[in-house]
């Protein structure tokens, strides 16, 4: 019993994956500085794709995984910042730029106008365009 509770305090530093069936996929990070109605659906519909994916796992900005170390593969980081870009400013529409970083390279970046019914979809154009920057790097 002794050896679990060391097992699961040491698991529980090193910061592994939630299940060992996460431990495959490519861990992402995201950060959105959105302020409003639209990019905080953005947000909220990219959050949820990477949870639901097969490919990637999301994992906090400043986690011990986000630590260089050998045989580690990088994580993605994706930022995205709004604006409010909506003719009457009530925050139906924005404008988001998303950057897409690997290792402190800037590998890609993008802006999209999403409104707030199309949220989703411009989250879905995000994640696909982090699949295309990822098999392009593969090759």
């Amino acid at each position: 019993m002794k050896v679990f509770y060391l097992l699961a305090t040491f698991m529980l530093f090193v910061g592994a994956p939630a299940n060992a069936q996460d431990a495959h996929k490519q861990a992402v990070v995201f950060n959105c500085n959105c302020s409003n109605m639209a990019s905080s659906l953005y947000a909220t519909a990219f959050r949820d794709l990477i949870a639901e994916s097969p490919r990637y796992r999301l994992i906090r900005a400043g986690s011990e995984e986000t630590v260089v170390k050998p045989g580690r593969t990088m994580p993605w980081v994706i930022n995205a910042v709004s604006i409010d870009s909506s003719a009457a400013k009530d925050g139906s529409d924005a404008a988001i730029s998303v950057a897409f970083t690997v290792s402190d390279l800037l590998v890609d970046n993008a802006v999209q106008l999403c409104g707030k019914d199309a949220a989703k979809e411009c989250a879905e154009q995000t994640l696909a365009t982090l699949d295309q920057d990822i098999h392009a790097l593969v090759k």
